[in-house]
């Protein structure tokens, strides 16, 4: 007859214990950088917006989905088909947050430099889209009239000749 032990037997420790230390992110996870200097920028949505960047994105307002591809933000694509200026307005109250949380900045300073670029950049997309717009309506313009003065000028002309021109017949 066998006998039962009466003792319990020691149970072995588990592979997974909770003292066991948790692991690095690896050096191309974009955690392994967070909070390195502080910034904790290029996190994701984990990133916080730093105080003195709170504020309107001109750039990314006045050049939408371009900024948008330069600072990884794959929702501002939609300005090229939501309609104008919705899309627009939403970049440039979120743009500084969404650039702080999709890109690696090094500084505060290193960012604002760079929306900086951006902005000299858009302004002088606007300037160019403003004069070649007044350009075109100009142009428009020059071509209605000097068009209407001569096919005017024509019509004269036709109209003198038919009455000027009789045949002489003498009696």
């Amino acid at each position: 007859m066998q006998e039962h032990p009466t003792a319990v037997e020691a149970v072995p420790e588990p592979v997974f214990s909770h003292s066991a230390p948790i692991p690095e992110p690896r050096g191309d996870h974009p955690a392994a950088h967070a909070g390195m200097d502080g910034n904790g920028s290029g996190t994701g949505v984990t990133a916080v917006l730093p105080e003195e960047l709170r504020g309107f994105n001109w750039p990314a307002f006045l050049l939408n989905w371009i900024w948008s591809l330069g600072h990884n933000t794959w929702i501002g694509l939609l300005a090229i088909v939501v309609p104008f200026p919705i899309m627009q307005i939403i970049l440039g109250i979120k743009g500084n947050e969404w650039a702080w949380q999709n890109r690696k900045w090094d500084s505060v300073e290193q960012f604002r430099t760079t929306q900086r670029v951006w902005l000299m950049w858009g302004l002088g997309v606007l300037i160019l889209t403003v004069l070649l717009v007044v350009g075109v309506i100009a142009l428009a313009i020059w071509i209605a009239v000097n068009t209407n003065a001569a096919s005017t000028n024509a019509a004269s002309t036709n109209a003198a000749s038919t009455t000027t021109a009789r045949p002489f017949i003498r009696n």
